[in-house]
């Protein structure tokens, strides 16, 4: 039976070492990206525009924004209808949308909200914890539906939460998945102006 030379058993040892350190490293790079919260970039404002314009859409500005600059970007209110100068005036938030109304035959009017949760969580807008439904958390990554159920029950029985730290009480969600939800949860919406309207 033929056995391996001493150097060739310590070419083989020093191999061995060699795979089991490269797949160890390769196992934790890839543990290391998957597990780390997603970075966002600021961008200036991204705001839909629905209702009586022009050219309905999605547009992105470089800077803050006027809900007169959206419309006017949107192409402008349809005919016979005219931009009220406070529009000027109301500024509107990043992942915002717009629905422009008509009151009367000349009168427009606006109304406020935030755009649908997924388009919000891909431009990096997070949700208000206090505000969102059960359904709405549960498109959050790192959050099952059991656990927005949990989310939502605990935010009830405490009367709301006062800061994201808040969410520790809430069984399943430790300072790890804590670190990993930031991004995408904030306590208290922030746009001042969401829900309102605006002739």
């Amino acid at each position: 039976m033929n056995r391996f030379s001493r150097s060739q058993a310590a070419t083989v040892i020093l191999f061995s070492i060699f795979l089991l350190s490269f797949y160890g490293w390769r196992h934790y790079a890839q543990h290391r990206l998957s597990s780390a919260p997603p970075q966002v970039y600021p961008l200036g404002a991204v705001v839909q525009v629905s209702g009586k314009v022009r050219t309905p859409g999605i547009y992105s500005f470089d800077q803050p924004v006027t809900v007169f600059q959206a419309v006017t970007r949107a192409g402008g209110l349809l005919p016979d209808l005219k931009l009220p100068p406070q529009w000027e005036a109301v500024r509107v938030a990043h992942a915002s949308r717009l629905q422009i109304v008509a009151e009367s035959n000349t009168v427009a009017s606006v109304r406020i909200g935030w755009m649908a949760v997924p388009s919000r969580l891909v431009l990096g807008e997070p949700l208000d914890v206090n505000q969102a439904t059960c359904a709405e958390l549960a498109l959050v990554p790192g959050i099952r539906e059991s656990l927005a159920k949990g989310i939502v029950a605990e935010r009830k029985r405490a009367g709301g939460f006062s800061r994201l730290e808040d969410l520790l009480t809430v069984k399943g969600i430790g300072p790890a998945s804590l670190n990993r939800l930031r991004p995408y949860l904030q306590v208290g919406a922030s746009q001042s102006a969401v829900g309102k309207s605006s002739r």
